[in-house]
């Protein structure tokens, strides 16, 4: 394992980190608040660093790219995300908005693994910068950080497609242009077009410009920060709620299919697609199910309605906005809202959990199995559209899930054992390790992660990673033979 090269590209990720601490130091500066320095210092000495790290790992041979092997770039991005993290957290930790490092870190690595779980209270107390970062840090890891990455920078075309690869996630992922450069920067435009619209749309119904881009970071992201503690509702606007929501549908739509829809000339044609229909067939069915829970609850069948939708949209595409206090919510919605945390959205979208696309493959494997106990020799593929998966894709993705099922299961036992209500933590451990942020009880949507021990806020940050990561990469990574020289 070249060693050097993956320091060299840690080094091109902590100056990247750096340069992006600027832009809340500016407007930390532009508001006059004491956060200032804290992003500024923080800001130039990742730049140093990275700078550093750089030069010390650049590749002995002349001018030229060295092939990026996938030992190296599976550890590029597991050990990315940790020390985008750690380098995040400095000017958290500088800022005097959080009372220790593993407090800035929890929030950092929330927010870079776009969870959206935090540890403050009263949000709108703290300074913009402190704001602006937590709103940018979300953004920035919506489509990952070695995405962007290879979209700026050059030297990482040669090897590049094994870091896209390893940090570009699900079962359908699907090759946009011949270039990968290419491939990247037009997810990124795509990214940052959707993110613009939405801000402009946000500032044009009334918030205010600061209150636009935070949301429309959370929002295209997939990653539910908000600059307000009672979220979404603290806006009490039906028009900004649905914006939102019809943003979010797309952040966590398959991004091939807005490339064939806008660039390939397939139009709405392009949404034709069997995890598409799942996609928009799953969100329905929970909104039905939560608005009539809801309704039965007592609550007016139009604001159940409302309700209703929203979160099941939040929660499928893992946003994690809300609308109500849903720990007020009957029993039986606050099931269902557990439930969505396990589905997902697309393949190749923002959104993280499960997706979609397996629990299609899962379905007709079922559908497979009971077939052929009538049929034993009937030769079924497993079929997504017009082609056929290979039965190495359909073992992964069933193996995912139970993968997932399993990590899920112990990760709630831990916080179980370590004395949260079997409840929050289930809920707990569904909203880490699928990245979607909302808690239950004094985790939800007006709570706070702050009050649990420091051990917990380590170990619920490495399950945000893990499904950040979607588990593998994270194991592998901890697996001594994986480092051992080939």
């Amino acid at each position: 394992m070249n060693i050097r090269l993956i320091v060299h590209m840690l080094g091109t990720l902590i100056l990247f980190m750096g340069a992006a601490m600027l832009l809340p130091a500016a407007w930390a500066l532009a508001a006059g608040t004491p956060d200032f320095p804290a992003f500024l210092g923080a800001g130039l000495g990742a730049g140093l660093t990275g700078w550093g790290l750089r030069r010390w790992g650049r590749s002995s041979h002349s001018g030229g790219a060295e092939a990026l092997h996938p030992r190296e770039a599976l550890a590029t991005v597991g050990l990315g995300w940790v020390v985008a993290s750690l380098v995040a957290a400095v000017p958290l930790a500088w800022s005097g908005s959080f009372p220790s490092f593993t407090d800035a870190f929890f929030e950092a690595t929330s927010g870079l693994t776009t969870t959206g779980a935090t540890v403050l209270t009263a949000i709108e107390a703290h300074p913009p910068g402190v704001l602006f970062w937590r709103g940018l840090l979300h953004w920035l890891g919506g489509m990952g950080i070695i995405v962007l990455a290879i979209a700026i920078l050059p030297r990482l075309e040669v090897g590049g497609l094994q870091l896209l690869r390893a940090e570009a996630s699900g079962t359908a992922n699907e090759r946009l242009r011949p270039r990968l450069r290419d491939a990247a920067r037009l997810v990124w435009s795509i990214y940052v077009g959707l993110t613009a619209l939405a801000a402009l749309l946000l500032w044009a119904r009334g918030l205010s410009l600061f209150d636009a881009l935070v949301h429309a970071f959370g929002t295209i992201a997939t990653a539910g920060s908000s600059s307000h503690t009672a979220s979404i509702a603290a806006f009490q606007d039906p028009v900004v709620e649905l914006i939102i929501l019809v943003f979010m549908v797309l952040a966590g739509t398959n991004f091939a299919l807005h490339d064939r829809a806008l660039f390939r000339g397939q139009g709405l044609a392009a949404y034709r697609d069997p995890e598409f229909r799942a996609y928009l067939g799953s969100m329905g069915v929970l909104a039905l199910l939560l608005t009539a829970t809801l309704a039965r609850g007592g609550l007016p069948l139009a604001e159940a309605s409302r309700q209703g939708l929203f979160q099941a949209v939040s929660l499928i595409t893992t946003t994690g906005y809300t609308t109500a206090d849903t720990t007020q919510w009957p029993e039986a919605a606050r099931f269902l809202l557990l439930m969505a945390m396990f589905i997902g959205g697309s393949a190749g979208s923002t959104s993280s959990s499960i997706k979609v696309i397996r629990w299609v493959i899962l379905a007709r494997v079922l559908r497979r199995e009971v077939i052929q106990l009538l049929h034993p020799k009937v030769v079924l593929p497993i079929r997504l559209g017009e082609r056929s998966l290979s039965e190495e894709a359909v073992r992964g993705a069933t193996a995912f899930i139970l993968l997932y099922l399993l990590v899920f299961a112990g990760a709630a036992a831990v916080l179980a054992l370590a004395g949260l209500h079997p409840l929050t933590a289930l809920h707990t451990a569904a909203a880490t390790l699928g990245n979607i942020g909302l808690g239950l009880g004094p985790l939800g949507p007006s709570g706070s992660y702050g009050g649990l021990a420091p051990a917990l806020k380590w170990f619920l940050s490495l399950l945000m990673i893990a499904g950040r990561l979607e588990l593998y990469t994270l194991f592998l990574l901890l697996t001594p033979s994986f480092w051992r020289r080939a």
